[in-house]
């Protein structure tokens, strides 16, 4: 998420592994790209993170 998205994600994510940081960055993205935003990686937020170039 750092790589794809350093303005939505805290360094401090990094290794986070769906932690509360995690969690946060993708409620920014959700909520910046007009979807729910509820923290979850759903086949919804996924298909959008790839189309920004988000690789799994």
């Amino acid at each position: 998420m750092y790589k794809t998205f350093p303005s939505y994600t805290s360094k401090k994510a990094l290794g986070n592994t769906y932690g509360d940081y995690l969690i946060a960055a993708v409620k920014k993205f959700q909520k910046r790209t007009g979807l729910t935003a509820d923290g979850y990686f759903g086949e919804k937020t996924l298909k959008k993170l790839e189309s920004f170039g988000f690789k799994k």
